[in-house]
C-alpha cells in the first residue's frame, strides 16, 4: 500500500506530524463501530493538549465515515490482523507516539486525560501501559508475571492447571497490548509488528524483540479496566485458535523449535479434548430433547 494512496476518501499523506496518535483497531459489529468513532469523537473534543490525532482502523470493513477530528479507515482486504493494521497505520501516518487502545475498555475522558498527560512524559525509549484491571477492580495481571513461559507452564496453562513459576536465568518481558504506547522511533527500529501473529501475542514479541533496547513500565498508578481478558474457558473457538497459534509461533521464535513441538502437541490434545466435550453436549442435549418429546 503507497503511503501517498487515498483510504476510505481520506488522503492518506496526513500532516502535520502528530505528537501522539491514539489508534484504535475495530473488529465489532456496525453499531460497536459506529460508538467506538463517537467515544474518540468525545475524547478528542476534550483532549488536553494540541497535537494529537485520532485513528480508528476498522477490520470489519463497516465503510463508516470520519468526522471532525477521527480518521477512520475502512479495510480495503477484510480482517487483516491486529499487527497488520497497526502496521499499516504506522505507514500512513507521522507521530511521535503512539496509543494503542482496545475497544475493550473502560475509557472516560478524565482517565483518558490522564493517560495522555502521561504519556507526554515519556521518553523515546519507554513502552508503557497501565495497569489493567477487571471489571471487579481486581488486578488482571501482575507486572512481574508479564514474561516470556517456559514450555512446561505453557502445557500447564493450556490445559488450565496451575503451574509453579519457573524463571529463566534471563527472562523476556513484556506488557499487555490493551493499552500500549510506543515511539514510532522504537517502532521502527523493531520493524513493527510481526504480521505472523494475528490477533495474540504481537506485544509480547515486539517487546521480546526490543529486550535491552528499552525500559518497559506497567503504570502503578493509572489504572484501566479491561473487559477482554478470558482465560481459555472463556474464548470462542476461533480467539482459541489465534491464542494457541501465537504460544507456539512465541515458542519457536525464542525457546526453539522441539519447545514448540511441545506446545503444538499440547495445543493438539486441548483442541481435541474441547471439540469431543462440545460434540457430547450437542449429543446429550440432543438426546434430552428426544427424551423428553
Amino acid at each position: 500500500m503507497s503511503v501517498n494512496e487515498p483510504l476510505n476518501g481520506i488522503n492518506s499523506n496526513f500532516s502535520p506530524r502528530a505528537r501522539i496518535l491514539v489508534l484504535t483497531i475495530a473488529f465489532s459489529p456496525r453499531d460497536e463501530t459506529q460508538q467506538i468513532v463517537d467515544k474518540f469523537r468525545m475524547l478528542a473534543a476534550t483532549a488536553p493538549v494540541d497535537g494529537m490525532r485520532f485513528v480508528i482502523w476498522d477490520n470489519k470493513s463497516w465503510g463508516l465515515s470520519s468526522v471532525d477530528d477521527v480518521n477512520y479507515h475502512s479495510s480495503p482486504n477484510g480482517n487483516i490482523g491486529f499487527g497488520s493494521a497497526v502496521n499499516r497505520v504506522h505507514e500512513l501516518y507521522d507521530y511521535d507516539r503512539i496509543l494503542l487502545l482496545n475497544s475493550d475498555i473502560e475509557m472516560d475522558p478524565e482517565l483518558f486525560n490522564r493517560i495522555v498527560l502521561r504519556n507526554y512524559e515519556l521518553s523515546e525509549t519507554t513502552i508503557w501501559s497501565p495497569t489493567l484491571l477487571n471489571a471487579d477492580g481486581s488486578l488482571q495481571t501482575a507486572p512481574e508475571s508479564l514474561y516470556m513461559r517456559t514450555p512446561v507452564q505453557e502445557v500447564f496453562d493450556i490445559f488450565g492447571f496451575p503451574a509453579k513459576r519457573q524463571r529463566r536465568a534471563q527472562p523476556l518481558y513484556y506488557v499487555r497490548g490493551a493499552v500500549f504506547s510506543i515511539s514510532r522511533r522504537l517502532l521502527q527500529q523493531s520493524g513493527g509488528f510481526d504480521e505472523a501473529f494475528f490477533l495474540y501475542g504481537e506485544e509480547a514479541d515486539l517487546c521480546f524483540r526490543l529486550d535491552g533496547c528499552c525500559e518497559l513500565v506497567v503504570d502503578p498508578v493509572v489504572c484501566v479496566i479491561h473487559h477482554g481478558s478470558q482465560g481459555n474457558k472463556g474464548k470462542s473457538r476461533e480467539a482459541l485458535r489465534h491464542s494457541y497459534n501465537a504460544r507456539v509461533l512465541l515458542h519457536k521464535k525464542y525457546s526453539g523449535s522441539l519447545a514448540a513441538r511441545v506446545v503444538q502437541i499440547a495445543v493438539n490434545c486441548a483442541t481435541t479434548a474441547r471439540d469431543a466435550k462440545s460434540l457430547g453436549t450437542q449429543w446429550a442435549q440432543k438426546l434430552s430433547a428426544a427424551v423428553s418429546r
